[in-house]
């Protein structure tokens, strides 16, 4: 369903610019993709990764996640939304309070949710600051290099099992290969993979 998805779950509405009005065009045609995708692919689990994207009002943040949960239960599933890597990016500048209470918001949507949606907090793994070494972040501290996806990937595989989700294969098993060089990556001007 990776295809059929992403984007924005939040619509900040109107905010009197560009952004706002882009964001509020994004959230719409999220939600569209998933109420034809979701049932047609009919999972049993939906992962949410928040996105630098998801600002808005704490209000408007709630709003966003329940609506997702609400489609994702319509469909007999459950919720799993996980927060995001940190991110340094300067169009987060003014942003950057409304970013800081997404997960208190997924938390609250969680909270009311009967435990149909789940909450995973991935500063495990990334810390808080995007530009700390552990980050395994490219140079514009926004992106994953190839060593960012698979410990992130690892990471998330049993942060889920643990949520009582399938076991995963070991990263031994899919860690390695041909992707960890792909050209994606070197656009980010991450180190070649294995190095």
């Amino acid at each position: 369903m990776t295809e059929e998805a992403g984007g924005s779950v939040v619509d900040p509405g109107n905010t009197g610019g560009k952004t706002g009005d882009l964001q509020s065009t994004i959230t719409k045609e999220t939600f569209e993709r998933l109420t034809t995708a979701l049932p047609k692919e009919k999972p049993t689990t939906v992962l949410y990764q928040i996105t630098m994207y998801d600002r808005g009002t704490r209000e408007q943040q709630q709003q966003g996640y329940q609506k997702l949960a609400d489609q994702v239960a319509g469909v007999g599933a459950k919720l799993v939304i996980v927060s995001t890597q940190p991110v340094e990016d300067s169009f987060m500048d003014s942003y950057r309070d409304q970013a800081a209470t997404t997960m208190d918001s997924a938390r609250t949507v969680a909270e009311k949710s009967g435990g149909k949606v789940r909450v995973l907090d991935a500063s495990q793994l990334w810390g808080t600051d995007p530009n700390a070494k552990q980050a395994m972040r490219a140079e514009d501290a926004t992106h994953n290099c190839q060593q960012g996806a698979a410990a992130f990937a690892a990471w998330f595989t049993k942060a889920f099992a643990d949520l009582g989700g399938p076991q995963a294969v070991a990263p031994e098993k899919w860690a390695t290969g041909d992707w960890t060089g792909n050209e994606h990556f070197a656009s980010y001007n991450c180190a070649a993979g294995g190095k």
